[in-house]
């Protein structure tokens, strides 16, 4: 993906803004390239509480867009704090997935392909921000590709939000 800084400004090394970064990466044929811009993206969007910003993010009607609605319409946006990806550049996406798991991020350099079927990609990494001393956990993710590119549909923890659910 080409450099430039967050505000869509070339940094002298490309030609490209972010934003045109952004597209092609999406657009492309490489599911892990348009995750880490779409998990990158989304860590912005939910920073700034902005649930307008998601719709460029994840698939229309998903799990993970509803979730990420509800989370980014809050009426406090993610503290820097509390999103890792925000405040220090790194490689983490928001801390949240579908259900409200706190504290989940994802490593975006460690995403690797672990299926594709056509328009939908099977991906995994390791969550990120661990403190130290704490083990990382595995992160799925489903991404979709439609006629606006790749989209994010679901990302996994392996962790339920109701530790009850499934059991009798």
């Amino acid at each position: 993906m080409a450099a430039s800084d967050a505000d869509g400004v070339p940094d002298g090394r490309s030609g490209e803004t972010s934003a045109e970064a952004f597209a092609s990466a999406v657009m492309g044929d490489d599911p892990v390239v348009a995750a880490r811009s779409l998990l990158e993206l989304r860590g912005r969007c939910l920073q700034e509480g902005d649930p307008n910003c998601l719709s460029g993010v994840d698939e229309w009607g998903s799990p993970l867009a509803v979730a990420d609605r509800d989370l980014a319409a809050l009426t406090t946006p993610i503290s820097p704090t509390e999103d890792p990806a925000a405040s220090d550049g790194s490689r983490r996406s928001a801390p949240h997935t579908p259900g409200g798991q706190p504290g989940v991020s994802v490593d975006r350099e460690q995403l690797r392909l672990v299926q594709r079927l056509g328009a939908l990609a099977i991906l995994s990494a390791e969550s990120g921000g661990a403190p130290p001393g704490e083990t990382t956990k595995p992160v799925s993710l489903l991404v979709v590709r439609g006629e606006t590119g790749w989209r994010l549909r679901w990302i996994s923890s392996g962790q339920r939000a109701d530790s009850n659910a499934g059991s009798s």
